[in-house]
């Protein structure tokens, strides 16, 4: 059978935990990052809290643009820490700095 569903409050909770961290890890204030992004410092920060419910394509530019990283390397680390019950750690952090780098 299919994949199991992966609750979306969930997601969004450990997304935006691994957004937080990778922006904490390279030391850039969120008005940078939602600046580079195109979204207001205000949507940032309700995204690193697991609150913002945008569309795709914002949530790509951020990844993109703000983060340098893919939306895909992102999605896929914040859904193995769900399935894993916990929130972002070292290694996944490593892992979604080297998977979800974007050349350029």
């Amino acid at each position: 059978m299919g994949a199991a569903l992966i609750d979306s409050v969930a997601l969004r909770v450990a997304f935006g935990q691994l957004v937080r961290a990778e922006r904490e890890r390279r030391g850039w204030s969120r008005a940078a990052v939602a600046e580079r992004a195109g979204v207001r410092v205000r949507e940032l920060h309700d995204i690193e809290d697991g609150r913002a419910d945008l569309d795709i394509f914002a949530y790509d530019r951020l990844a993109r643009l703000g983060l340098r990283r893919s939306l895909a390397a992102l999605v896929v680390a914040a859904e193995k820490q769900v399935a894993a019950g916990g929130s972002a750690d070292v290694a996944e952090r490593r892992e979604v700095a080297r998977a979800g780098r974007s050349p350029g």
